[in-house]
């Protein structure tokens, strides 16, 4: 992941990093890898486990968020809230995979894949 990310984003990147709970480990290490690009670990919008109480952001909302803070998301495991509630952040849901980068379009918010 360190590899793809330091040879397809910018180092000034803003990247949001989505896991489960047991991924936040490589979080720091990502982030020494990766220096000087910026990482957010994703649990401080949304939580990996599923959220059935529709209490959580919107995908209009988490859109949004993306658009105004991120250049790209790094995907290290594709969570049950993610793909439940958040598949329509991807452009191409059929792109949501474990250990990818999907760059944010700065117009919709919305995710595409970086290849």
């Amino acid at each position: 992941m360190a590899y793809k990310i330091n040879k397809s984003t910018p180092d000034d990147s803003y990247i949001l990093l989505v896991g489960n709970d047991e991924d936040s480990s490589f979080h720091s290490m990502l982030a020494t890898l990766a220096k000087p690009r910026a990482f957010t670990y994703s649990d401080i919008y949304f939580s990996a486990a599923l959220d059935e109480s529709g209490t959580g952001l919107s995908v209009n909302d988490m859109k949004e968020i993306l658009a105004s803070n991120y250049d790209y998301v790094a995907v290290y495991s594709v969570t049950d809230n993610l793909l439940n509630n958040y598949a329509g952040l991807f452009e191409e849901t059929s792109d949501l995979a474990d250990l990818m980068l999907y760059g944010v379009n700065k117009e919709t918010g919305s995710l595409y894949l970086v290849e």
